[in-house]
């Protein structure tokens, strides 16, 4: 099997062979400690890396950044990481500490008793301080809990002029 194109004995080349996908190897699971350097890492670039444009100038930018924070990162667990598993576990842990919040929230406001819910964790609550703004609640105005009260017999008011919220 070749990575690439194969020449066959006469010469001609033949397409690589795909029917069998090359198993892709397992790194080892990331580590409480691993996770907390690389939001140590990020904090600087949080700004850069976590910008929505997309424009070339913004994406040299992020290619400097994650190239900076892979080498901080491999300074201290010598290469054990690559930049595409520090990109990929940082929208993971991102993804985790969304989850996280918005568990936390659904728990807080159901009836019911009970045990308080559990809140987030330290690394959840560390990436919520340097991304708040992608935990915002976005408000409906249109979403209420108004009741309309049934006006008495003798009373001329319209049903909206009697509504009362909560």
């Amino acid at each position: 099997m070749c990575s690439k194109q194969c020449i066959s004995t006469d010469g001609r080349q033949n397409p690589p062979d795909i029917s069998q996908p090359v198993p892709r190897k397992r790194a080892r699971n990331w580590s409480e400690e691993e996770r907390e350097y690389l939001i140590d890492s990020l904090r600087d670039h949080v700004k850069v890396i976590e910008d929505k444009k997309t424009d070339a100038g913004i994406n040299r930018k992020k290619s400097v950044a994650w190239t900076s924070i892979s080498k901080t990162f491999d300074t201290k667990y010598k290469g054990m990481r690559s930049e595409k598993q520090l990109k990929e576990q940082w929208k993971q842990m991102k993804l985790g500490a969304k989850k996280a919040y918005a568990e936390f929230r659904k728990e807080r406001v159901q009836t019911g008793g009970g045990p308080p819910p559990k809140p987030p964790s330290s690394i959840d609550e560390e990436i919520h301080q340097l991304i708040p703004t992608e935990f915002n609640q976005y408000e409906n105005p249109f979403d209420d809990d108004c009741q309309e009260e049934q006006p008495a017999e003798n009373d001329v008011e319209t049903l909206d002029e009697t509504a009362t919220c909560r």
